[in-house]
């Protein structure tokens, strides 16, 4: 009791009020940089600092629960849920007699953009701080947002793209796939969506900033992306009530109905296709699926980048064509999230992955029901829209995604666990 006591009154106040909370606002700043500055100074080792983070972070979080002794009951589930799929994870590679460094690695994949959630949720930051770090990252959204413009209008302009940090090229519909400073076109609109559910979310009606981080999705000219922010904002406008969001409800209603043939007919040609590198790829896994239905080949060997960090023989094994083996091996992933965990971790590894978007739906939507503060009731109730955002977009993905997934990851677990004294306007 003593030790409970003396953490109170001078560990957190000292640590997390005042430090914590501003070393994470620097990382989160950091996260969109991380890519292009690895890119731009040749250093490959900046991007580990993800998984340093959260290693570190995890002690940190084991030290706070050693003075507490609990945790709070929403982050408990999702904590639970993790474990569950780690220990799934375990069997799994044990079963298929895979390296067990390979098999650690490959469930820390699955795992690391999603344990700051029950991490941030036990810190119990004041609200102000936490409304600081929000506030923050959404300038930081529109400015990269601003960015991927003028790299747009550079791109027309036939200026020198390198000049503008556009290491990745890509076109599309004659159009520049503009990767803002985020290295990836994927990752960048992915950012932008993010920050657009939680601004619509919020302030329920469309502003200026929502146009600018629309104008973003548009120039990641990704379908996935599209699919994604047309299914958050279709999900936001259902659960709406404000009389404003009629027109924009029927708006999407009307976008939706027009782009889900266009997006079936080309999509399921590649889908469909070996010829296609995604074509290919689920052919392949529902091959590997076939021969370990239950739990999978195991985690880490194959479709992530731990099988190409570590060279798995799942790929030798199954005659994967050397072209697209060399293809996903550039780009670290399948561009297909639910064929890799299938053939890793079978139809048990779905599931488990399947109720954890659940609870990352349910729990802040839910929580969002019993706040009396109308901003934090609101972009909590955001959070649960962009679960079901990242549940499509991991159609055409991996979860190769550090600097969207941890920054939504780190905002929801200091909301879920905000404490509600002394809130902003």
């Amino acid at each position: 009791m003593a030790s409970i006591v003396i953490n109170n009154k001078i560990l957190f106040p000292i640590l997390l009020k005042n430090i914590a909370w501003k070393i994470v606002i620097v990382f989160l700043i950091f996260l969109p940089f991380q890519q292009l500055l690895s890119q731009w100074l040749k250093v490959n080792k900046i991007l580990w600092i993800d998984e340093f983070a959260v290693a570190l972070s995890i002690i940190f979080f084991l030290t706070i629960l050693f003075h507490l002794g609990k945790i709070n009951k929403d982050g408990a589930k999702i904590l639970l849920c993790l474990l569950i799929l780690g220990f799934v994870g375990i069997i799994s590679g044990l079963i298929n007699d895979n390296a067990l460094l390979i098999t650690i690695n490959g469930i820390f994949d699955y795992l690391k953009n999603f344990l700051v959630i029950p991490i941030f949720s036990l810190l119990s930051i004041q609200r102000k701080n936490i409304d600081r770090i929000y506030f923050t990252l959404s300038c930081l959204a529109l400015f990269l947002c601003l960015v991927a413009i003028g790299q747009e209008i550079a791109f027309f302009a036939g200026l020198p793209l390198q000049k503008a940090f556009v290491f990745y090229r890509e076109y599309r519909f004659g159009f520049l796939r503009t990767p803002s400073l985020m290295g990836h076109p994927n990752v960048f609109g992915l950012y932008a969506v993010l920050f657009f559910i939680l601004d619509l979310s919020i302030h329920r009606r469309m502003r200026w900033q929502n146009l600018i981080l629309m104008i973003g999705v548009f120039l990641s000219l990704s379908r996935m992306v599209w699919a994604a922010f047309l299914a958050g904002l279709f999900l936001l406008l259902v659960q709406s009530k404000s009389r404003k969001m009629v027109g924009l409800f029927a708006l999407a209603a009307l976008v939706i109905a027009v782009a889900i043939p266009l997006f079936y007919v080309h999509t399921s040609a590649e889908i469909g296709s070996e010829n296609y590198f995604r074509g290919y790829t689920f052919s392949k896994s529902m091959e590997i699926w076939g021969d370990h239905p239950v739990l999978g080949v195991g985690p880490g060997m194959y479709g992530g980048v731990i099988s190409f960090a570590f060279n798995s023989p799942v790929y030798n094994r199954y005659n994967f064509s050397k072209r697209w083996l060399e293809f996903s091996s550039s780009i670290h992933s399948l561009d297909q999230f639910w064929g890799q965990i299938l053939a890793e971790m079978g139809v048990f590894g779905v599931m488990i992955f399947l109720v954890l978007l659940y609870l990352m739906w349910k729990i802040p939507r839910k929580a969002s029901l019993f706040k009396d503060d109308l901003f934090h009731k609101r972009i909590l109730s955001g959070f649960s829209v962009v679960s079901v955002s990242l549940f499509v977009f991991l159609f055409g993905s991996s979860l190769n995604l550090t600097p969207f997934l941890l920054t939504y990851s780190s905002l929801f677990g200091f909301y879920l666990g905000a404490k509600d004294e002394n809130p902003t306007d």
